[in-house]
Parts: C-alpha cells; sequence; structure tokens
C-alpha cells in the first residue's frame, strides 16, 4: 500500500481515491487550493499511522522557457574558503559561522557537563537544554 500513486482525486468528504484501488478515509486538515490539480500521491507510513502527501500543480503557474546564454543574462558567482560566494559585479557573501557557532555551544555545554556529577539532578538540567 505505501508507495506513490499517480493522479489521485479527493472525492467529497474525507475519501482519497486512487485508480484501481477502493475509497481510503482521510483526514484532510486543509482544503485545496482554488487552482491546483493533484498530480501524485505519496502514501507512507509511520509510527503513528499512515500518511498521503499530495503533489499539486498550479495551472496558473506559466511554463518554464530556458533562454539561451549571453552575457547580458548571464552571472557568475565563485564559490571560495575567504567568501562564502563572489558574483561577477563584485558582490561578497561572508561565510555563514553556523558551524562555529554550533562548536563553540558543544564545547561550552561539554565543560558544563564534565563538572557535574553523574546521575544528578544538575546533570539532568544541564543535558536536557
Amino acid at each position: 500500500m505505501a508507495g506513490h500513486y499517480p493522479l489521485t482525486t479527493i472525492q467529497g468528504k474525507g475519501r482519497d481515491k486512487r485508480r484501481g484501488h477502493d475509497a481510503v478515509r482521510i483526514i484532510q486538515h486543509r482544503p485545496l487550493p482554488e487552482g491546483f490539480v493533484i498530480k501524485t500521491a505519496a502514501i507512507s507510513r509511520k509510527a503513528d499511522g499512515w500518511y498521503v502527501t499530495l503533489s499539486l500543480q498550479d495551472s496558473s503557474v506559466p511554463e518554464f522557457t530556458p533562454e539561451s546564454a549571453t552575457l547580458e543574462n548571464t552571472t557568475g558567482i565563485d564559490v571560495g574558503l575567504d567568501s562564502f560566494l563572489v558574483t561577477d559585479a563584485g558582490e561578497s557573501v561572508p561565510v555563514p559561522q553556523y558551524y562555529r557557532r554550533a562548536q563553540k555551544r558543544l564545547k561550552r555545554l561539554q565543560r558544563a557537563v564534565s563538572r557535574e556529577k553523574k546521575g544528578s539532578n544538575r546533570l539532568w538540567l544541564v543535558t536536557s537544554g
């Protein structure tokens, strides 16, 4: 039963009809937006139940038509270590420091944990938050 299924339709109140299968009772937590068409349905099973994930297509979005590359419609991007990226116009984006900040936080928490006694309430407080 789990898997991807093409062209699913929602039938009336809380029914999901897959091609070649019986209708399945569903809990629809929000209505489908106007002008959207269901393309596929992914049915998955998790520990707390079955889930249906719908892939929708918006008919009001125009189709993408690629242009040929010219100097006017092309942007050069250089990814590096000193700067996260530099464009051909000279704009520079600094390197995000997520990893270094996380390392500093981890270092501080590990120091706090190492000072606590195993099994203490204080150790639980330090490790839980």
